[in-house]
């Protein structure tokens, strides 16, 4: 993925779980955070478009988050793994 789409995917995804932390402490509304993670994978489908790969892990990744905040079932750690799908994908590229 060219740098600057990986860049503001990752900042969407950085700005939703600071916004769910900050929603659970103070009763921000979850449409706040359901809009980054729809920012970050709208940002993933144009990558896709242009032809940067495939992106499916982290895309079902956002979709499982959005489902836990949006029925209420977010609790800290729930942005851990699609951190630790991001950390891999670095580490793919560094050895390419």
């Amino acid at each position: 993925m060219p740098v600057p789409a990986m860049a503001s995917t990752r900042q969407h995804v950085k700005d939703a779980a600071t916004h769910e932390v900050s929603r659970r402490r103070k009763h921000l509304a979850r449409e706040a955070v359901i809009a980054l993670l729809n920012g970050a994978d709208g940002q993933l489908a144009d990558a896709e478009a242009l032809g940067y790969g495939s992106y499916k892990p982290i895309h079902k990744e956002i979709a499982s988050i959005k489902d836990k905040v949006s029925g209420g079932q977010s609790k800290p750690g729930l942005f851990d793994h699609i951190k630790q799908l991001f950390r891999k994908l670095d580490n793919s590229k560094a050895k390419s």
